[in-house]
C-alpha cells in the first residue's frame, strides 16, 4: 500500500510539474516566425512598407473605399503570402498585410495580447484612410486574428482559411490529459468571436487538413449566426498546400465578389 502511494504522489507530481511547463513554455510551443527582414520582402515590392503605431504591414492603394485585411498563420511572416496580393488587387481590393510583434526581425516576444492590440491600431489606420467595405481575412492562427478584428464591427465581410473554433482544439493528446483550454493565455478564441457577427462569413478548409480538426471547424461553422456563412471544403488539400490549389484563389475571389 505504501508503494503505491509513493507511486501516486511521484505521478502526481510528475504530472503537475509537465502542466507547468506546458504554461512556461507555451509561446514557444505556439509561435514559429522565422527570419525574414521585414523590409526586404521582394514580393511586396510594389506596396508600401508601413510601421504604424508600433504596427508593421505591407499596404497596397487600390481602391478608396475596399479594403483586404489578410493575418498570416503561426509560422512564416506577412512577406510569405505576398501572392495573395495579386488576387486582392485584381478584384479591386486595397490590401494591408499585418505583421506580427516578434516576427520579421521584432524583438519583442509574440503573444496573443500584443496582437490583438496591433488588431486595434490596424482599424485606426483604416479608418484614417477613409475604407467603408472592410474583408478582415485570416490564415490559421490567423483566422482568430481575423474573427477578433470582425467582432470590433465595421467589416462588409470575413473570410477564413483553414480555421477553428478555439486554438485549444489543435492539443490533441494533452487537451485530453489537461484542462488546456483554461491553461492556455495564447487561446484564440474564434468561435466565441464571431457567433454576433451578422455579415457574411466564408469558411474555406482543406479536407486533408492534417493540423486543424475537422470538427474544429465544423464546430466554428454551427455558431456562427450569419445569414450569409458559407463552407467550402478545397478537395485535396492540406494544411500546407491550400494555396497549390486553384479551387482555393477562386473560393476567395468569390467572397470578394460578394
Amino acid at each position: 500500500m505504501k508503494i503505491l502511494k509513493i507511486l501516486f504522489y511521484t505521478a502526481a507530481a510528475w504530472y503537475v510539474l509537465f502542466g507547468v511547463i506546458l504554461m512556461l513554455f507555451e509561446q514557444q510551443m505556439v509561435y514559429f516566425p522565422n527570419g525574414q527582414d521585414f523590409f526586404q520582402c521582394k514580393g511586396f515590392a510594389n506596396a508600401e512598407t508601413i510601421e504604424y503605431e508600433g504596427v508593421r504591414f505591407y499596404y497596397k492603394h487600390v481602391s478608396t473605399d475596399k479594403v483586404v485585411v489578410f493575418y498570416h498563420g503561426n509560422a512564416g511572416s506577412a512577406c510569405g503570402r505576398s501572392a495573395l496580393g495579386n488576387t486582392f488587387e485584381q478584384a479591386g481590393y486595397s490590401y494591408l498585410f499585418a505583421e506580427y510583434p516578434g516576427f520579421s526581425g521584432d524583438q519583442h516576444p509574440p503573444s496573443k495580447r500584443s496582437i490583438l492590440e496591433d488588431v486595434l491600431h490596424v482599424r485606426a489606420f483604416l479608418a484614417e484612410r477613409g475604407y467603408t467595405q472592410i474583408i478582415p481575412m485570416g490564415e490559421s492562427l490567423g483566422s482568430g486574428v481575423a474573427a477578433y478584428h470582425a467582432s470590433l464591427g465595421g467589416v462588409k465581410n470575413v473570410v477564413l482559411l483553414t480555421p477553428y473554433y478555439e486554438l485549444a482544439d489543435m492539443t490533441g493528446v494533452l487537451g485530453k490529459a489537461y484542462p488546456i483550454r483554461y491553461m492556455m493565455r495564447e487561446n484564440y478564441t474564434a468561435g466565441e468571436w464571431l457567433k454576433n457577427v451578422m455579415e457574411p462569413v466564408t469558411v474555406i478548409y482543406a479536407e486533408r487538413d492534417e493540423v486543424i480538426p475537422y470538427v474544429s471547424t465544423k464546430k466554428l461553422f454551427a455558431v456562427l449566426r450569419s445569414p450569409a456563412k458559407k463552407l467550402i471544403g478545397v478537395s485535396g488539400g492540406t494544411h500546407n498546400t491550400m494555396y497549390e490549389h486553384e479551387s482555393t484563389f477562386e473560393s476567395i475571389r468569390s467572397a470578394l465578389r460578394d
